[in-house]
């Protein structure tokens, strides 16, 4: 886990850190109360509650979180949930757990190396936030590239994503799991889908711990539902990038493919 490149707040006096663990405890509480009107799990609405929060600056880099007890005293919510909360964020890479000390918020930016494809720069040299909304999850056995890569598999959980980035265009992902050996997870919350990165869920429910083990990026006309998807003319081209992952042993796990349409924004590759 990267450590956060902002250590301000960890250096001030303990009296001002406790006014400001207390600020963050109110600001998560009040965006809690705002999205625990929509329907799903409430650890996964604290998820994207403390996820919309890092993202849009108001929780910062450095910054230390109130501790389990206080949040599940504060949102009325158990430990545990607190806890699920926290792995899933800690898997996110948008906090950091350090053993005696606490919860800190770690820099989204910093941590783009995970998905190095989706990290663009804005004027001033530093990455533009992204937000993801998984828009659905189903079980297919259409044949595609994820057939061809993934052989054997009969099943293929196919999910679809739109990314913003910096609220100036969007693209989408479609990502394809193994569907015989992870189906289960279509019984999966379909907010559970909008993390960034997606294979983290192998290993949170599996203990799959899987990676890319080859990309493929080119440029090409969209096709005709691709312009539809993206709400642009015919004729439109963009990036395609395919994702190839595997299990630590090799074994071909997931598939993705994603579509960059055209934007002003530079895309960083060198760094990972």
């Amino acid at each position: 886990m990267p450590s956060p490149r902002n250590h301000a707040d960890t250096h001030l006096p303990p009296s001002a850190q406790g006014a400001r663990r207390l600020q963050a405890t109110d600001l998560i509480a009040a965006r809690f109360v705002l999205l625990a009107r929509d329907r799903g799990p409430r650890y996964l609405v604290l998820h994207r509650t403390i996820t919309k929060l890092v993202h849009a600056g108001e929780l910062r880099p450095g910054e230390q979180l109130p501790s389990d007890d206080e949040l599940a005293r504060t949102l009325s919510l158990s430990v545990g949930t607190i806890q699920k909360t926290m792995a899933l964020l800690h898997q996110d890479a948008l906090v950091e757990r350090r053993q005696g000390a606490g919860t800190f918020v770690t820099d989204p930016s910093a941590n783009m190396a995970d998905v190095w494809h989706f990290r663009f720069l804005d004027d001033a040299g530093e990455f533009l936030p992204l937000r993801a909304e998984a828009q659905f999850r189903n079980l297919i056995e259409n044949p595609g590239a994820w057939s061809f890569y993934m052989e054997q598999t009969r099943h293929f959980l196919a999910v679809r994503r739109f990314i913003e980035v910096g609220d100036e265009f969007s693209f989408f992902s479609d990502f394809y799991f193994d569907g015989d050996r992870f189906g289960e997870l279509a019984n999966e919350p379909l907010q559970s889908f909008s993390r960034l990165v997606l294979r983290n869920l192998l290993m949170t429910h599996f203990s799959v711990r899987a990676k890319p083990i080859r990309q493929l990026l080119a440029h090409r006309p969209m096709t005709a539902d691709e312009c539809v998807v993206l709400g642009l003319p015919r004729g439109t081209t963009a990036m395609q990038l395919e994702t190839f992952g595997a299990d630590p042993d090799g074994v071909p796990v997931y598939y993705q493919k994603v579509i960059i349409p055209p934007n002003g924004r530079k895309l960083v590759l060198d760094e990972q």
